[in-house]
């Protein structure tokens, strides 16, 4: 037997959580492909949460935003790995991001590891050479 969906509890909890990851929507009902790509990464990160996930997995989270976007995203990134005390993987090619939010790198070319760094010992610039092979 099916049990039907109770809209406004799954409403009082989505609210909940919202207040909880600090995401201002203007409308809680509406789908969220309505909402900024920012807010659309956030609520992923909070569903996460809400589900009581450790490690959350990102590919590309700037990928196609704006800089204020960006800067949104990362600064909410970092408040879920401190406030939560989850992991956060992330996959990207923005050094930038990665340098602002990381504690260790690992690069990969042709989908092998070629090496590890602890982000305060290395440099943008060695990392770049470490992608590429070129050494600077």
């Amino acid at each position: 037997m099916f049990k039907w969906l109770d809209f406004s509890s799954m409403k009082k909890e989505a609210g909940i959580l919202l207040k909880k990851i600090a995401i201002v929507l203007d409308n809680i009902n509406s789908p969220v492909d309505r909402f900024s790509g920012g807010q659309q990464r956030s609520i992923e990160v909070g569903r996460a949460i809400y589900w009581g996930g450790r490690i959350i997995v990102f590919d590309e989270p700037c990928n196609s935003l704006g800089v204020e976007q960006q800067q949104k995203v990362i600064a909410s990134i970092k408040r879920f790995r401190d406030e939560f005390n989850i992991s956060i993987i992330i996959i990207s090619h923005n050094l930038r991001n990665v340098f602002e939010v990381a504690d260790k790198i690992i690069v990969l070319r042709n989908g092998k590891k070629v090496a590890e760094r602890i982000k305060t010992q290395t440099t943008e610039n060695e990392i770049v050479s470490l992608i590429t092979g070129v050494a600077y």
